[in-house]
């Protein structure tokens, strides 16, 4: 068989060593020279009192530092570019830091995508199959499911309780315990048990309503209890 391990072993080279092959233009080919930005402080802001709530920047080819613009227009890693994917991981860990972190934060990641239907599709691409089942909300986002039946998985509704009481509200978990702790019997015995739940769990599209802390951790135990898991 061939191997490629002499191929691999060809990229560690001296760091004296010019690289002509990655292709990159010239930044003065770029066609601009520089932007000015007013982003607003307040979304929506009619009221008078907010007017003036904005905040202005200059940027040229070589600014911000972090960044430049003569920078992020050049090509660059598969990943992403490293200050945007630092930025991301940051501000993730200030707002919503996976309760699984460790003090240096190196046993999660993100990973940036074109939006949330490339996203969705790199997911259920991964873990579904033609034999996996895939548990949706019954009101739900619609191209969730385009995504999931392209990998050939079959989708089951999930009943929800559609009220303005916020601490019933959303998937209804009595519905789901009894659906999976007899799955067997249940009306859906010819599939397989689920492997995967899709939740939309804070402002739910397209109700709008939020799931209560206390639904959201028997959801969890659900999971725990028949292995699936919780695509949020």
């Amino acid at each position: 068989n061939r191997s490629l391990k002499s191929f691999w072993d060809a990229s560690d080279i001296s760091d004296d060593v010019i690289e002509l092959a990655g292709g990159m233009p010239n930044e003065r080919f770029f066609p601009i020279e520089s932007m000015d930005l007013k982003i607003s402080k307040v979304p929506f802001n009619d009221n008078p009192k907010w007017h003036n709530s904005f905040t202005t920047a200059h940027l040229d080819l070589g600014s911000p530092s972090e960044l430049p613009i003569a920078r992020s227009f050049q090509y660059a890693e598969t990943k992403g570019l490293p200050p945007l994917l630092h930025f991301v991981k940051d501000f993730v860990s200030r707002i919503n830091r996976p309760a699984f972190s460790d003090e240096t934060e190196s046993n999660w990641d993100v990973i940036l995508s074109g939006g949330s239907n490339d996203s969705m599709f790199k997911v259920f691409e991964t873990i579904c199959d033609e034999s996996t089942t895939v548990m949706i909300e019954e009101f739900t986002f619609t191209p969730a499911m385009s995504n999931v039946e392209a990998t050939g998985a079959k989708v089951i509704p999930i009943k929800m309780n559609l009220t303005f009481d916020r601490e019933s509200q959303g998937i209804d978990v009595e519905y789901l315990t009894q659906l999976l702790d007899n799955w067997s019997t249940g009306p859906y015995k010819d599939l397989n048990k689920p492997r995967v739940l899709y939740t939309i769990a804070t402002g739910q599209n397209p109700t709008g309503m939020s799931v209560p802390q206390w639904k959201r951790e028997k959801i969890y135990q659900l999971a725990q209890r028949h292995d699936f898991l919780i695509v949020e």
